[in-house]
C-alpha cells in the first residue's frame, strides 16, 4: 500500500500521515514523477513493480491539494494501451524533460532483462496519459535494477528535430556489473554508445581476476542544477563498495552514428574494430580505437558499507557530494576528491544508536528533499529513510547522527520506492 505524507515545509516537527491505497496487486517496487508541461496540468505519480504484467499505473491530487480531511485524496488516471511497457515486473523508472522538445519521457528498466524509453503525454488537466515506446535497449546481462537520463546540453538541438527520441538524451541502464550508456535514434533505432565496467572491488582475492559484483544504483552527478554539464557517476554495489566514473557524455554523444557496440545490453565485444567505421571527430584515428575499445574504467573504488548499497543520491548545488544509504542501516555524506582521487566522509547517520543492532529493519529505500529553499541550502537537506519493516526515519544531511522515526511501528510491509511529490 503506498503511503502519502504530507511535510509542512516551513514547520519540519509535522509530517502528516494523508491517505493510502492499493495501487497494485504486487509490491511496487519503483516510483517517478512526471512533471508538467503546460498550464492546468498537475505532476503525476508513476508507479511500477510486481503486478506481474509489465504494467505502470498513473495517479494525481484531487484539486492539486493534500490540505483538508478528504476521503479521494488520490485519483488514477486512465492510461491508454501503452500502459504495458514490458514484459516482467518493472524494476526501476526515471523521467526526463527534452528542452528543446518540450516534451515528457520516462525511463524503464525490468525483470525482463531490458531497459526503455517512452514519450508521456498528458492530457488536458491531467485526466488522461498517453505512453507510447520509442526505444528498447534488450538483452542486459541480468535485471535492469536502475535506470537514469541525462540531456547532452552542449549538443545542437538543430541536429535532432527529425528525429523520434531527441537523442541529445542519454540513458543509462544497469546489467550485472556494467553500467550502458545509450541514446536512440530515428525511428526507434538504438546506439548503444558506451560501457562502464565496475571490475573488481578493492578487497577482492587478486588471483580472481573475473571476480564481478553486480551494481544495484546510481546517480549521475553535476547537472542537478540544470544549468551544468554532468560530472560524475557514481554507482553503489552488492557488496558495500562504491564506484565513481568520470561522465563523458559529450564524447559519447559523439558515437551515436557509428557506435562501436551491438544495439544491446549484453557482454559483447563491439562489433567492429576498424579505425573508419568507429571514428566520431577529428583526433587521431590510431588514438580513437585504442579509446573506444576499452569500457570505462572507475575513477576511484572503494569500500563504503557493510551492506548492500541501497541508493546514491546527488545533493543540488554540491556537484561533487553525494550521499549512499545502505542496508547495514547506515547512511553517508561523501565528497569527492578528484586531485587526491579518493573521498572523503563528511557526515555519517544510523536509524539505530551507534554500536546497536536496531530489530525494526534496513534502509530499503531513501529520497532527499530541501525543506526549505528560502533558508541556507546546506542546513536544510533532509533524508528520508525506508525501512524492511515499514517505518520511515528522517535525518538532516548537517548533522548526521541517529535518525529520527516518524512512521511505523515496525511491523508493516517494507517501504520499497519514495519519490517526493
Amino acid at each position: 500500500f503506498p503511503l502519502l505524507l504530507h511535510q509542512h515545509l516551513f514547520f519540519v516537527e509535522a509530517l502528516n500521515l494523508v491517505h493510502t491505497w492499493k495501487a497494485s496487486k504486487g509490491s511496487i517496487l519503483t516510483a517517478a514523477i512526471v512533471q508538467p508541461l503546460r498550464e492546468h496540468q498537475q505532476p503525476i505519480l508513476v508507479t511500477g513493480g510486481h503486478a506481474g504484467d509489465g504494467r505502470i499505473s498513473c495517479w494525481k491530487l484531487s484539486n492539486n491539494s493534500l490540505e483538508g480531511n478528504k476521503k479521494e485524496t488520490v485519483q488514477e488516471i486512465q492510461v491508454g494501451s501503452g500502459a504495458r511497457i514490458h514484459d516482467g515486473s518493472i524494476f526501476s523508472m526515471a523521467s526526463c524533460i527534452s528542452t528543446h522538445q518540450n516534451i515528457n519521457y520516462l525511463v524503464s528498466g525490468s525483470f525482463d532483462r531490458s531497459a526503455a524509453i517512452h514519450r508521456v503525454d498528458v492530457g488536458t488537466s491531467s485526466h488522461a496519459v498517453t505512453v507510447q515506446t520509442i526505444g528498447r535497449l534488450p538483452e542486459h546481462t541480468g535485471w535492469v535494477r536502475h535506470v537514469e537520463a541525462v540531456e547532452e546540453k552542449s549538443l545542437s538541438p538543430e541536429a535532432d528535430d527529425e528525429r523520434t527520441a531527441g537523442t541529445s538524451i542519454s540513458l543509462l541502464s544497469i546489467g550485472c556489473n556494467l553500467i550502458n550508456t545509450w541514446s536512440v535514434l530515428e525511428d526507434g533505432e538504438v546506439a548503444r554508445m558506451a560501457r562502464l565496467d565496475a571490475g573488481p572491488s578493492p578487497n577482492d582475492p587478486p588471483e580472481e581476476i573475473f571476480r564481478r559484483h553486480d551494481i544495484l544504483t546510481f546517480a549521475i552527478l553535476g547537472d542537478n542544477d540544470g544549468n551544468s554539464k554532468a560530472k560524475w557517476i557514481v554507482a553503489g554495489l552488492v557488496d558495500g563498495s562504491i564506484r565513481v566514473f568520470v561522465a563523458k557524455f559529450e564524447k559519447w554523444m559523439r558515437r551515436r552514428q557509428n557506435s562501436p557496440y551491438d544495439a544491446t545490453g549484453s557482454c559483447d565485444c563491439p562489433t567492429t574494430t576498424t579505425a573508419t567505421s568507429i571514428a566520431f571527430d577529428h583526433q587521431d584515428e590510431q588514438d580513437m580505437v585504442e579509446h573506444v575499445l576499452e569500457d570505462e574504467k572507475p575513477f576511484l573504488s572503494t569500500n563504503c558499507h557493510a551492506g548492500r548499497i541501497t541508493k546514491i543520491h546527488c545533493i543540488q548545488g554540491f556537484p561533487d557530494d553525494f550521499v549512499s544509504t545502505s542496508f547495514d542501516g547506515t547512511w553517508v555524506r561523501w565528497r569527492i576528491d578528484a586531485e587526491m582521487k579518493s573521498l572523503s566522509k563528511l557526515v555519517e547517520g544510523s536509524i539505530s544508536k551507534a554500536g546497536e543492532q536496531t530489530n525494526e529493519g534496513r534502509i530499503c529505500s531513501s529520497t532527499i528533499v530541501t525543506e526549505n529553499p528560502c533558508n541556507d541550502r546546506q542546513n536544510n537537506v533532509v533524508i528520508y529513510l525506508g525501512t524492511s519493516s515499514g517505518c520511515l526515519y528522517r535525518s538532516w544531511l548537517s548533522r548526521g547522527g541517529e535518525s529520527e522515526k516518524i512512521h511505523g511501528n515496525g511491523k508493516d510491509a517494507s517501504i520499497t520506492a519514495m519519490t517526493p511529490w
